[in-house]
């Protein structure tokens, strides 16, 4: 399937020159976390996410009615065709750690938007219904050994064999584990280390949370990109409370004490610190239900209580590349 019969084709846009408050307000009136910025071609020059807004403004001490919208975008985004393959989409995801793509024609004009989760939930339907037609084609172990003739085993005697995305090479008999698919070396913060380094260090390594450590390697806890929005905690420069300081007029005293509060906030007073982890042999499968059924993005990997490693739902992404790239 081509990435053009998938990709969301209205697409909101900004200006390199309009200030970030503009953008922030058209976000929220549109509803939408993300904007592309073009040139006069309709060639796509830059692309601002609300991670963008809230990590780069942060981290750079931004004043919202001033910064300009080409001050904080990722410039020159990384594009895909229309016409491409799904396959080609993942595999640019995968290697930039995109979460998002413009998509254009053989011109190079934007035609629209791709998103990892646009991406995933049509594989997640496809491994669904491959599933379903395998388990309605496959004849039941009774059965088969009705037609051969032989004696029905167990479960424990002939166990059905695993598959497993992208094993390369490893043996298909059992589960892909964590510390097979887990990224390494980690990128971490110290318990004491600002927000706005906390948030510089999300930026420069494009990445959507950051596990907090010890100066022994012990895990402490982790800090997301949700965990900016923690208004609850009372933080003034909560997701929340930035879009409205963005996107309606403020005193410069409010903008002032949001970064103000995020040079003198600790990583540890907004870290949570009861974290989801999993083991080197916990298997790949456990570790997606666990992503699901806390609705979190990351996964530390430990070993005796020390960092090790850590899954995002770029490695599932990576891991779904290896299975459809030539071997």
């Amino acid at each position: 399937m081509s990435v053009g019969r998938i990709c969301t084709r209205y697409v909101d846009l900004a200006d390199t020159e309009e200030t970030i408050q503009a953008a922030a307000q058209r976000m929220e009136e549109r509803k939408v976390g993300t904007l592309v910025i073009l040139n006069p071609a309709k060639e796509p020059i830059g692309i601002l996410t609300d991670r963008d807004l809230v990590l780069r403004a942060l981290s750079h001490d931004a004043t919202p009615c001033e910064t300009r919208v080409g001050a904080v975008m990722t410039r020159n985004p990384r594009t895909v065709s229309e016409a491409a393959p799904i396959e080609q989409a993942l595999s640019l995801m995968r290697s930039g750690g995109f979460r998002r793509l413009p998509v254009v024609r053989a011109d190079g004009t934007l035609v629209g938007l791709i998103s990892l989760d646009d991406i995933l939930s049509l594989l997640a339907e496809e491994f669904a219904q491959i599933g379903s037609l395998v388990e309605k084609e496959m004849p039941s172990r009774a059965e088969s050994a009705r037609l051969s003739g032989q004696p029905a085993r167990s479960e424990a005697e002939h166990p059905s064999p695993r598959t497993s995305i992208g094993s390369g090479g490893r043996d298909e008999n059992r589960p892909m584990r964590a510390g097979e698919l887990m990224s390494q070396p980690v990128v971490t913060v110290g318990p004491e280390m600002s927000l706005a380094e906390v948030a510089r260090t999300m930026v420069d390594y494009r990445i959507g949370g950051v596990p907090v450590v010890d100066p022994q390697g012990k895990l402490r806890g982790i800090v997301t990109e949700t965990d900016f929005a923690a208004k609850e905690r009372g933080m003034p420069f909560s997701i929340l409370l930035l879009s409205q300081v963005f996107s309606e007029p403020v005193s410069g005293e409010a903008i002032e004490r949001v970064h103000r509060e995020a040079r003198t906030t600790a990583a540890k007073e907004i870290m949570i610190t009861e974290v989801i982890t999993a083991t080197e042999d916990t298997p790949v499968d456990d570790v997606a239900r666990l992503m699901l059924r806390y609705d979190i993005d990351h996964i530390p990997v430990v070993r005796d209580g020390a960092l090790v490693g850590i899954i995002s739902r770029h490695d599932f992404l990576r891991m779904v590349v290896g299975a459809t790239e030539p071997k």
